[in-house]
């Protein structure tokens, strides 16, 4: 089967996501962050994008982006992914793909949508419980959006979010810091389009379960042994879309396994 043609957003408005392949890491050090967003500032300033959130975790990352023109999300993508994995090898001797899959895209179609998706992003680094409240992680355009000086330079775009929830700078700005208490309690996919339960919690409940080892190391196993894991971990509720994504393994070998 063929991959499903990416959506088209009417408003430029979307969602991505992109991950480490094997869920890798992609980020080691301070200095890959750092190189990150500034190859991202300097592709946002060449093809004249908005940035309107975004998190940088240490296997995956999360931008919220609104394209100028139709089609330009090809061409930010291409260019970062491309630029990053180049430097990623380099500095670290390694050859091969760095990223999982395709990077994946989400049409953002509603104001309610976004409000979610944007404390989701943000609050990425305290489900993983990487820090105890957003403002304590350094790589999410959280803390940009907390300043105090409305003329600061900022890669994202704050004035966007801030115009829709008040009239005027400072009230917009505690209101925004107001709602990021509420916390997101479900995980949205893009790959899915919809809800579904925290990938690292599965990848988690899967390392217990085989004492240890990593996900991935279920596509290692003799046929039969595979199977039985695969048939056991779709008899406790995981999907087939979210088991290929934390395993590696096919989708067609995860559907057979529990049949």
């Amino acid at each position: 089967m063929g991959r499903q043609p990416r959506r088209i957003s009417e408003n430029g408005l979307y969602h991505l996501m992109f991950r480490g392949i094997n869920r890798q890491n992609i980020f080691d050090e301070v200095s890959d962050y750092s190189f990150f967003l500034d190859m991202l500032g300097k592709i946002k300033s060449a093809l004249g994008f908005d940035i309107y959130a975004y998190c940088l975790m240490t296997n995956h990352g999360h931008l919220l982006i609104k394209e100028s023109c139709p089609g330009d999300l090809i061409s930010i993508m291409q260019r970062l992914l491309t630029r990053y994995a180049h430097y990623y090898n380099k500095k670290y001797e390694r050859c091969g793909t760095l990223f999982g899959q395709r990077y994946a895209s989400e049409v953002v179609s509603s104001d309610r949508y976004l409000w979610t998706l944007v404390r989701y992003i943000h609050q990425n680094p305290v489900r993983a419980g990487f820090v105890d409240d957003v403002k304590g992680y350094r790589w999410s355009s959280y803390q940009d959006y907390c300043r105090e000086n409305s003329y600061a330079n900022s890669l994202v775009n704050r004035e966007y979010l801030f115009r829709i929830i008040a009239g005027d700078w400072d009230t917009a700005r505690s209101l925004f810091i107001k709602l990021h208490e509420e916390q997101i309690k479900d995980d949205f996919d893009p790959r899915d389009g919809s809800k579904s339960t925290n990938d690292e919690k599965v990848r988690r409940a899967i390392i217990k379960m085989l004492d240890g080892n990593m996900p991935h190391t279920i596509g290692m196993m003799s046929r039969v042994e595979r199977n039985r894991c695969l048939s056991r971990l779709r008899s406790e509720g995981y999907s087939i879309r979210q088991l290929e994504r934390v395993t590696g393994v096919s989708r067609g070998i995860i559907a057979r396994a529990a049949t």
